[in-house]
């Protein structure tokens, strides 16, 4: 991940945080499914990093 997409998640609130998870939470349910066809599994891995980094970040807060 970037540097400025890393300080972007840390400047956000619990509650956008939170909201943030359940998206990327979707993102990476669809992209599974789509790597099951075979398809381009870096994105797949991208959404998986920054969905730990998040809750990293989520954790610190707490």
């Amino acid at each position: 991940m970037k540097l400025k997409q890393k300080q972007s998640i840390r400047a956000k609130n619990a509650g956008e945080l939170d909201t943030m998870i359940q998206e990327k939470r979707t993102a990476i349910a669809k992209a599974t499914l789509v790597r099951a066809e075979g398809k381009n599994t870096n994105v797949l891995r991208a959404l998986q990093h920054e969905l730990a980094f998040m809750l990293t970040v989520r954790g610190e807060a707490q």
